[in-house]
């Protein structure tokens, strides 16, 4: 878990979901920088819709799309499903 946002009464702590288990993961595998692991980890904190958080800034954006590909985190996500007969 990223601590570098301290809890505050307009921005409490929210647990950890497994969305921010991928982007520590990303971390840990050297696809983000600490800073943008933080940036990206602080605006979603913050973010209360969905909207709020595709008006994060492009720089950000680059970074994590180009993160989940090499993780394959798109594939995973976008593989058919197995059909049983």
């Amino acid at each position: 878990p990223c601590d570098s946002e301290p809890e505050s009464p307009r921005h409490p702590r929210r647990p950890e979901s497994p969305d921010m288990q991928t982007l520590d993961d990303m971390r840990s595998r050297g696809l983000l920088t600490p800073e943008q692991h933080a940036d990206i980890h602080a605006w979603v904190m913050r973010a209360r819709t969905p909207e709020a958080i595709l008006a994060m800034p492009p720089a950000l954006w680059r970074a994590l799309e180009l993160a989940s590909v090499l993780m394959g985190v798109d594939a995973e996500l976008s593989a058919p499903e197995t059909l049983s007969e």
